[in-house]
């Protein structure tokens, strides 16, 4: 009886570990990285979803803002009065990116959005304009 329960034992910390390796809940505690492409589209994913407290963890701890902005206020406020369309990235050259983002009822903007890194290959966004400006 011993030998089956410490079996299952080990089956259900085999589960767990591996459900825990393979969902985001340990994303940059693991070393995980994100490209640029990647966290800019989890800053669109999450402005869609108005989820304004969670848009803090996609900018870099350098922007002279970023405790401003961890409360969402400001997201809410700049992104709030609209509904959010789409975004396609118009062009890129090193670490600044021009974006095409259309919204339900404003229409279209150019808004830029600067990167940069937060450990090897892990990117966060360090500027960015709102409705272009």
């Amino acid at each position: 009886m011993k030998k089956i329960l410490n079996l299952l034992s080990l089956v259900l910390l085999a589960a767990l570990l591996l459900g825990l390796t393979s969902c985001d809940m340990l994303a940059g505690i693991t070393g995980d990285t994100q490209t640029k492409d990647q966290v800019l589209s989890a800053f669109f994913r999450d402005v869609a979803s108005e989820n304004w407290g969670n848009m803090y963890t996609h900018i870099h701890p350098d922007n002279s803002l970023s405790s401003q902005l961890a409360s969402g206020t400001a997201f809410s406020t700049a992104y709030g009065s609209d509904d959010y369309g789409s975004h396609l990235v118009t062009s890129q050259s090193s670490n600044t990116y021009s974006v095409s983002v259309t919204y339900g009822t404003t229409g279209s903007y150019t808004e830029t959005f600067s990167f940069k890194e937060d450990g090897e290959d892990n990117w966060l966004i360090l500027s960015f304009t709102v409705n272009g400006t």
